[in-house]
């Protein structure tokens, strides 16, 4: 039995090859926007003063919040309880 070449294979092929252009087109645009933050920044680190909206990060594996003095305890164990499958490393002292 001998593979015939349909319609629909080059139909399918083509839009295969469309999503992957559109996913390399979002990723180099993405990739120059953390470059450009990166411009912006400089070496310097960004301190957090609260968690809010961390929380939405629910495909967050790792996170570090080590140096920023003025996160709380209770601020890390609520991000923690929001995102149980990722690793928090913080030094709250309060």
């Amino acid at each position: 039995m001998q593979f015939m070449l349909q319609p629909c294979h080059i139909l399918l092929a083509a839009l295969i090859g469309w999503a992957n252009e559109r996913q390399r087109w979002i990723i180099e645009f993405q990739n120059d926007q953390i470059e450009a933050l990166l411009k912006l920044l400089g070496k310097k680190r960004l301190l957090l003063t609260d968690v809010q909206g961390l929380e939405k990060l629910t495909q967050l594996e790792m996170l570090n919040l080590h140096a920023n003095p003025d996160l709380t305890k209770a601020q890390i164990a609520e991000l923690q309880k929001a995102l149980p499958k990722c690793k928090i490393g913080s030094n709250a002292t309060r």
